[in-house]
């Protein structure tokens, strides 16, 4: 059964329970009322996101400066949360325990112990929030003692430096967290907090880069494409389905692209882009350079990638994520 929830790690499971944990991105230098409303709006959208690709049995639990995500499809959810919600900074499957020293020790050697290899060079990273009888670099230090004394017959060695293998240790007030690898996320802002954008589209490589990139900002794209449908490649189509499907208020909206029936006509994107109550609107330097005189100066225009170089891995992450 789906749950929703934003309450404190307290009430997650125990006994070396796992969960996803959710890292900002720009949130976190916002102010107090301005974070929450975003965190509120990162949580949602997590939660819609993992619903949308078949993810029902989760729990989304807000820790301020973290978000945990309890599911049984772990692995499934950390790549979908990477590739697709914007607003995260990185993410890592955790094992959870309380802030016992002794406890920490035991989750350490029960789930990553088999990781260390004969003759590894390893380091534990520490940090931790709240008021404890150690400090991070203590830590560190004493779980980093605790592997060599138990993993003698492997003759480990710490490289602080550059090691092979880094085991990262996190402790919040009561609660610790034990992970040994960090996913990239897309960064930015939540979804459709920023408003309504135009995405002028005319099947151009740079078409699906720049919706990502006010998706990523947390903008709402609506689209408009100065070129009858049939002339748009439906591989192209179905991407831009798959982008607007992401944003809840426009999942079930029926004109999410326009495509015109007959020549193209600047008055009329002027007329959409008003009715459909847009901020702005973005399109490629193609575009750019042939319209850009004809639309009202009222009108902020966006050619993202004349600053912002088209990140190739974001959109082949983007495009190698499918419903089933």
């Amino acid at each position: 059964m789906k749950q929703n929830s934003q309450e404190s790690t307290s009430n997650a499971r125990d006994d070396y329970s796992s969960f996803i944990m959710v890292r900002f991105s720009e949130i976190a230098i916002k102010g107090t009322k301005t974070r929450k409303w975003l965190t509120k709006r990162l949580i949602s959208h997590i939660d819609y996101v993992l619903n949308l690709y078949g993810i029902s049995d989760l729990k989304v639990i807000n820790d301020y400066s973290r978000i945990f995500v309890e599911t049984s499809h772990l692995s499934k959810a950390e790549n979908l949360i990477a590739k697709l919600v914007p607003g995260v900074s990185s993410l890592s499957i955790v094992r959870s325990c309380s802030s016992d020293l002794d406890e920490i020790k035991d989750c350490v050697k029960e789930y990553f112990f088999k990781n260390f290899k004969e003759e590894m060079s390893f380091a534990v990273r520490a940090r931790r929030t709240g008021k404890h009888h150690f400090s991070s670099v203590e830590l560190g230090s004493i779980i980093g003692e605790f592997i060599l004394e138990n993993s003698i017959h492997k003759n480990l060695h710490v490289n602080l430096t550059e090691p092979e293998y880094t085991l990262q240790i996190e402790v919040r007030d009561k609660k610790a967290y034990v992970f040994d690898s960090k996913s990239k996320g897309i960064g930015g802002l939540p979804v459709e907090s920023q408003g309504r954008v135009l995405v002028v589209i005319s099947d151009e490589d740079s078409d699906l880069p720049n919706a990502l990139q006010i998706y990523k900002r947390g903008g709402s794209t609506i689209l408009y494409s100065i070129k009858n449908k049939e002339k748009i490649n439906e591989d192209t189509l179905q991407s831009f389905q798959k982008l607007l499907d992401l944003q809840p208020k426009l999942r079930n909206v029926e004109e999410r692209i326009y495509f015109p029936t007959s020549q193209f006509d600047i008055t009329h994107l002027v007329s959409f882009y008003k009715k459909k109550e847009c901020l702005a609107i973005t399109m490629s330097k193609m575009i750019f350079d042939e319209m850009s005189l004809e639309i009202p100066t009222v009108i902020p225009i966006f050619v993202p990638h004349l600053v912002v170089d088209v990140n190739k891995k974001e959109l082949e992450d983007f495009l190698s994520v499918s419903v089933n």
